[in-house]
């Protein structure tokens, strides 16, 4: 994100303005920004409004293809012309699995743990998960697992009159 702040030729500041006045234009009325990375605590929000914000993201399909991406590869070159190969793997763990996955987000600072917002589809249903303040990585993989369990499991079963 500080990349894109220098390449919108923007002061920072004004760049933060604009991140908070979209969150207003989705809805997002718990959602506030202090810095662009968010890994500074006081950047605050709900996870009602992460799943609007990941809603609103993943439906460009720019965003779409870069989070639903296991890896990418990269040159770089040295300043004295070497080449050297470079590769990021993903960390949504979700990717590797049986699901598609429409969109999502890792996230992790010590003051709010690790988090999750994906966008699934299953047979049953699109459903959007957030996972917020899991104790661990494999945590907040597995909570989203168990909530698109739980979903397809409550969509089957019959209903009472």
């Amino acid at each position: 994100t500080r990349v894109l702040v220098r390449e919108s030729g923007m002061p920072l500041e004004d760049f933060l303005a604009r991140m908070n006045r979209k969150a207003v234009e989705l809805g997002l009325a718990r959602t506030r920004f202090v810095e662009c990375t968010g890994l500074d605590e006081r950047n605050v929000s709900t996870a009602a409004d992460i799943a609007r914000l990941l809603h609103a993201a993943a439906e460009n399909p720019t965003i779409h293809d870069i989070t639903t991406q296991r890896g990418y590869d990269f040159l770089s070159f040295s300043a004295s012309n070497r080449v050297r190969t470079h590769h990021i793997s993903t960390t949504n763990r979700l990717l590797y699995g049986r699901y598609e996955i429409k969109g999502g987000k890792t996230g992790f600072i010590s003051e709010s743990g690790y988090c999750l917002a994906t966008w699934i589809r299953t047979d049953q249903r699109d459903m959007i998960a957030v996972v917020l303040g899991a104790p661990t990585n494999a945590t907040r993989f597995a909570d989203v697992v168990r909530l698109v369990q739980h979903t397809n499991s409550m969509s089957a079963a019959p209903r009472g009159l």
